[in-house]
């Protein structure tokens, strides 16, 4: 019978009914095979963040200049515990001891000045801070992540004038960037982060533009000298020291048109460009790549709203460029020709 035959198999040595296999009160403890239970871990975060700010804006010079100020109090308190049970028969308790609870109190300040050389074209400077608790996370240690704070000094210039019949538009800064406890995803250990500590990076960006109502033309610039990463270990590729930042290109720059053939029937397309960067193993640095989109988009008034299509094809070009590279074994390529209709409407 095959109540028979099971027992002589779970049996041990001598055929016959075998007690210890009752389904409905099995004594595990007594089988002659060993059952390793799995854990489960449950880690979570306990989180206040609040905060306080204020600011002010100051026109003198009959509000050709501008003065700026603000200020923000930011308050974090964050707290951990790892749980555990060993699943079994029955499941343990879970069990943990909290981590000590950490209060992060910071201030961050921004202030600048706008002056308008002539009312359609100013120069500015512009000092921002920003703050993120960020306590979320975990290294593969089990420490929670340090709060990422940041600061920016910027120069620069802006117009905005009537010419050729439109409008011409155009801006070029310079920046001056600090973050402190940069954190990405950890490369080795999904689910978890690392923190590279302090990232600078300075550069310039500019974007110059045209439109008037048949045609629309833009063009964005940006090259820098980082980001890189303060005292970094050495890797298969780059020596110990400062090294750049993963993700980051030093180089891109953007080309875009549209054109309205009627009031309902635009055309347009581009072409942008992303210089080389580097893996988040830091075990490759992705060769830069540029790609061409193009478009045509149909708007017409319906019912009471307005209905959209729009045609897009990106890739054009049908080029190949790595994206970014998340582990040795997850490379993330740029995606190839693709073309998407989508409607809408909106009242």
């Amino acid at each position: 019978r095959s109540s028979d035959l099971a027992n002589s198999f779970l049996g041990s040595t001598t055929p016959g009914p075998n007690p210890l296999i009752d389904p409905s009160n099995p004594n595990l403890a007594a089988m002659q095979f060993a059952f390793t239970y799995p854990l489960e871990t449950l880690p979570y975060v306990t989180q206040n963040s609040s905060g306080a700010e204020f600011g002010e804006t100051l026109g003198l010079l009959d509000k050709r200049l501008l003065l700026i100020f603000r200020s923000r109090y930011n308050y974090d308190q964050n707290g951990s515990e790892t749980l555990i049970r060993t699943q079994g028969n029955p499941a343990s308790p879970l069990a943990g001891t909290p981590a000590v609870t950490v209060i992060t109190e910071k201030t961050t300040y921004d202030w600048g000045a706008v002056f308008k050389i002539r009312p359609d074209w100013s120069a500015y400077y512009g000092h921002t801070e920003s703050y993120s608790p960020v306590a979320t996370g975990f290294t593969v240690a089990g420490t929670p992540l340090a709060p990422e704070s940041a600061r920016d000094d910027e120069f620069g210039t802006k117009v905005d004038m009537k010419a050729l019949g439109g409008i011409v538009t155009g801006s070029i800064a310079y920046f001056n960037m600090d973050v402190t406890n940069k954190w990405r995803p950890d490369p080795f250990n999904q689910g978890f982060f690392v923190q590279d500590g302090d990232q600078v990076n300075k550069g310039i960006e500019a974007q110059i533009g045209y439109y008037n109502q048949r045609i629309s033309l833009i063009g964005g610039f940006y090259n820098a000298n980082g980001p890189f990463q303060k005292n970094q270990p050495a890797t298969g590729i780059q020596p110990a020291g400062d090294l750049r930042a993963v993700y980051a290109p030093k180089v891109t720059y953007n080309v875009w048109t549209k054109f309205n053939i009627t009031d309902k029937i635009s055309v347009g397309g581009g072409y942008r460009y992303q210089g080389n960067v580097v893996a988040s193993s830091r075990l490759l640095v992705s060769p830069g790549f540029g790609t061409t989109d193009l478009f045509a988009s149909y708007v017409t008034k319906f019912d009471k709203g307005t209905l959209k299509f729009m045609l897009s094809c990106t890739n054009v070009s049908d080029g190949t460029g790595f994206e970014r590279e998340d582990s040795p074994a997850s490379v993330y390529v740029q995606e190839g020709r693709r073309t998407k209709l989508t409607m809408s409407y909106s009242w």
